[in-house]
């Protein structure tokens, strides 16, 4: 975008925008902006003359966003991420103590990390949580041996021989969930037919780009014809792909420990629906990535093992 058409630029255009990606139509982003579909539709078609090109173009599945649109939504996240990071650090480092840096995804960080505050009075070293967009397995190693992070925690197991990797949790239990309004909801069981047949939000977190870190990849389906998966909307926030659950038709494949987790703990309007009788789920590994030689391997190897306490536990 040219630096003269970003003067004065209303920014709210590109919530507007998020929301229609996230909502799939005008009138269910209109319905959660609480504003008129006659309103979201002119904010949309103000943000497409500003930008010259088209964002949305429309499918019998509902409304898809364009590569441009896609792109921008990307940046949106990514800027509200790092803004929420800076916030986060800086209240942080208000403190005495030196905090023990960690880049994972932002599901790790609320179902594991929020929940080490009941071993507090344990624990030396407060958390500071890094942007976990977009790194390479080489740039994270490369983090960790020059001291700008402590721990890694994801699917990946960083390939290093000064790298020490321990799995703290196995999650094989899969469930289907859907927005407490869906029809999927008053489904009393959910079908493969029904699983192809409505659209999908995919979680991705991209913390590592050679593994990405998803929860739609995570199965195979055991019969002659396995059809073929709409997916209608990603993303690398859980908070985006749960909202887009609660307010649209799309369903999700979750972890069943981990949709409880946000119905019970975040009051997320959410129903679980077990697995399509056929489909069948891997198991996905978590591990914490560390150098021995940091100076708080000693912290990292408590937390490890509290982590792990807490995955056999829930």
């Amino acid at each position: 975008m040219a630096g003269n058409k970003s003067t004065g630029f209303d920014y709210n255009l590109i919530k507007v925008m998020n929301e229609v990606i996230i909502s799939g139509s005008l009138s269910r982003a209109a319905k959660n902006l609480n504003i008129s579909v006659s309103a979201v539709s002119l904010l949309i078609n103000k943000l497409k003359l500003h930008l010259g090109d088209d964002l949305f173009y429309r499918t019998t599945q509902g409304l898809k966003p364009t590569p441009m649109a896609l792109e921008i939504h990307d940046s949106f996240v990514k800027a509200i991420a790092i803004i929420e990071d800076v916030m986060h650090c800086n209240k942080i480092g208000q403190r005495n103590d030196s905090p023990l840096r960690i880049i994972c995804s932002d599901v790790t960080e609320d179902y594991y990390f929020n929940e080490l505050s009941q071993f507090e009075d344990e624990l030396v070293c407060p958390f500071e949580f890094a942007n976990h967009l977009v790194f390479s397995d080489e740039d994270l190693t490369q983090y960790l041996l020059q001291s700008k992070i402590d721990v890694v925690v994801g699917q990946t197991c960083l390939a290093d021989d000064r790298v020490v990797n321990q799995k703290i949790d196995s999650v094989d239990d899969f469930v289907i969930i859907c927005g407490a309004n869906s029809l999927l909801a008053h489904q009393k069981e959910i079908t493969l037919t029904h699983y192809y047949s409505f659209p999908h939000v995919e979680y991705n977190c991209r913390l590592a780009q050679k593994n990405k870190e998803t929860f739609s990849q995570v199965h195979s389906v055991d019969v002659p014809y396995s059809g073929v998966v709409k997916k209608r909307y990603s993303s690398s926030s859980i908070d985006s792909v749960i909202k887009a659950v609660e307010n649209s038709d799309m369903l999700a494949l979750f972890p069943r420990k981990f949709a409880e987790h946000f119905i019970k703990n975040r009051g997320r309007c959410i129903v679980i629906a077990e697995l399509p009788s056929g489909l069948i789920a891997r198991k996905t590994d978590l591990y914490i990535n560390y150098l021995s030689s940091n100076v708080k391997e000693d912290e990292i190897k408590k937390i490890a093992s509290y982590l792990m306490q807490m995955s056999c536990c829930k």
